[in-house]
Formats: structure tokens, sequence, C-alpha cells
């Protein structure tokens, strides 16, 4: 059978040893070396030469997963409806209140919890009777809220402490230096030289 003249699997005569690929790659890929401390803006696209470990909660309390009514789990009745009067009203970038037990406090995504609350109940699953809110039968607090029928818990912070975000030898790609920055992650970032070819 005749072989294409442009034939995309023809490596030629014989395949290439791993050792002389190995040589080739070394040969044509620059080595980086060091380590320097470079500005947020410089390390785009640098890889990191050390772990970026946040050192403080983003946000700085517990907040609201979803819009809704914040309460007290234990202010929920064990069998039936639960009705609670309207203790106040938080929207996300102001600080709450505390309502004290037995109020419900309408409460909006990304907006701190009201001390005291723990669970907040989405506000498709409740009705409103004047300045009462009606908390439907069976509601009781889950980690996961996976439909209608389901309480939603305070969403805990989303940083805490400790948490890695970024791990040396991982690439620095731009989209990640805002939350970096934001939790904590100092200004400066040790990071691989660029490679000069």
């Amino acid at each position: 059978m005749g072989r294409l003249s442009r034939d995309c699997f023809d490596a030629g005569p014989a395949p290439m040893r791993v050792a002389e690929a190995v040589a080739l790659l070394r040969a044509r890929l620059p080595i980086l070396s060091g380590i320097e401390s470079v500005s947020v803006e410089r390390a785009d696209g640098r890889v990191l030469a050390e772990d970026l470990i946040a050192p403080i909660d983003l946000p700085p309390f517990d907040n609201a997963a979803v819009d809704g009514y914040a309460v007290r789990a234990g202010d929920l009745a064990p069998a039936g409806e639960t009705r609670l009067p309207l203790g106040g009203r938080v929207p996300a970038g102001h600080a709450p209140a505390d309502p004290g037990p037995g109020f419900a406090v309408r409460i909006f995504t990304g907006a701190p919890m009201p001390p005291g609350t723990d669970t907040v109940a989405m506000q498709e699953d409740v009705r409103l009777d004047g300045d009462a809110v009606i908390l439907p039968a069976g509601l009781a607090p889950a980690p996961i809220a996976a439909g209608p029928g389901r309480m939603w818990p305070a969403a805990a912070a989303r940083s805490r402490p400790g948490r890695s975000w970024g791990r040396a030898t991982s690439r620095s790609p731009p989209r990640s230096a805002c939350p970096r920055c934001a939790c904590g992650c100092r200004s400066r970032w040790r990071c691989s030289p660029r490679a000069t070819s």
C-alpha cells in the first residue's frame, strides 16, 4: 500500500526513543530557577513558589445563601406550620440587629445572619400573613437545600483562615488575583521568574 506524502502518522524511519525526546525537550525549553517576590499585577501567569494561605475569613461573618427569612431552628414547631412575627429586615451590606427568640427576619442573599439565627427559610417556601411569616410544616435545618420544603442553613464563610488559595507549582491565572487579595493573601507573591527565550 502506498504511503501519503504528508502522512501525520509517519514518524520517519524509526520512532524516537524516550531518552531522545526528553533530551530534545530539555534543549528547547528554558530552565526556570530562582524565586522572586513580585507584585500581584506582575504575578499573572507565573508559577507560585509557595502556597498562598488565607489569614482571614471572607466574608468575615456567616451570611445567608438565599433570599428568605432567618430564624432560630429551635423556634420551629415540631409538627404543623410555624407562625413567627417579623422582627426586622437585613439587606446585604447592612449590620443586623438581634431579633431575639421567636422572630423571623427578612434576609437577602449575602446579608449577615442576625445574632442567634441559624437557619434561612427560602422565600418561595413561606407565606406572609400581615406582619408575620408562616413556615410550612416539616421544615427542618438541613446542611443541603435540595429543593422545596427544605431549610437553608446560614452559609458558612466562603474562606476560612488556613484555606489554600494557590499551591506551590501552580500557575497564577489573572482571575485568581482578586479573591486571593480579598481573603488577605499578601500583596507580593513569591513566584518563579518569567521564562525568557
